[in-house]
């Protein structure tokens, strides 16, 4: 089932280096990690505020791309910083992978 799925996958903060044992305490979860409930609740179609008929069926996916979408966009902001960080330390041994990154997305 998904749940368990969701439960077995690692967050990146435990692949840092961090074992096991010494993370049991700081535990993240990630559902938690991810805030998957707020996520999933931030698509609110209007349109059955506005109609007798209930919501237009195509407006949740319309919501849902659009929503990743912008999460795309945020995701090529971070890695081009990333890249005029890079630029401007002159450590140019990271920047054919960063702007790789940037040309993948």
């Amino acid at each position: 089932p998904r749940g368990d799925l969701l439960r077995r996958m690692s967050c990146p903060l435990l692949a840092s280096g961090s074992s096991a044992e010494e993370s049991k305490s700081d535990e993240v979860h990630y559902q938690d990690y991810l805030k998957v409930p707020e996520l999933l609740s931030l698509q609110q179609p209007r349109s059955a505020l506005l109609g007798e008929n209930g919501a237009v069926h195509d407006e949740h996916l319309f919501i849902v791309i659009h929503q990743v979408y912008e999460l795309w966009f945020k995701q090529i902001l971070h890695e081009l910083d990333s890249v005029m960080g890079l630029l401007s330390t002159k450590v140019s041994m990271h920047l054919p992978w960063s702007a790789a990154t940037v040309l993948h997305i």
